[in-house]
């Protein structure tokens, strides 16, 4: 699951954008006699607001990694990604902001946004599907490596 910050935010979002989904309501009857192009500007950002809703409720309620059949899939609310395990070659955990990235053979990484607690799990299932992902850990102010 995300670490307690990403939820936190996930959360506070959720009134933020509910206010500002009903403000748009709001001005798009109000302004609906002032003209065409206010009635489409508030109902652009009524269909965007709404979207963003949706997404942020969706994401909240289902995000996750799951590895299966040699694949590492991610799952964001309506966003999917699938990855060969085969394709990662490293695995590093920046210490100072706490974040676990995963590197591919592509020169392409990906930050994985997992609890803390699970970054220990989530490696080791990795390493158990493809031993040649190499782990280290950095601290970002001197881009040392443990």
């Amino acid at each position: 699951m995300y670490s307690k910050l990403v939820i936190t935010l996930l959360i506070l979002v959720i009134p933020l954008a509910a206010a500002g989904l009903g403000w748009n309501i709001y001005n798009l009857i109000t302004f609906i006699g002032d003209g065409i192009l206010r009635v489409v500007t508030y109902s652009l950002t009524v269909a965007i607001t709404a979207a963003l809703l949706v997404f942020i409720i969706s994401v909240l309620a289902y995000g996750r990694y799951v590895i299966k059949d040699g694949k590492l899939y991610c799952y964001f609310g309506f966003i999917r990604t699938k990855t060969d395990i085969s394709e990662i070659v490293r695995i590093t955990h920046f210490i100072k902001s706490d974040k676990l990235v995963i590197y591919l053979k592509k020169a392409e990484y990906s930050v994985i946004v997992i609890s803390p607690e699970e970054y220990g799990a989530f490696i080791n299932e990795l390493k158990n599907n493809n031993d040649k992902i190499l782990v280290d850990t950095e601290t970002e102010e001197d881009g040392c490596k443990k």
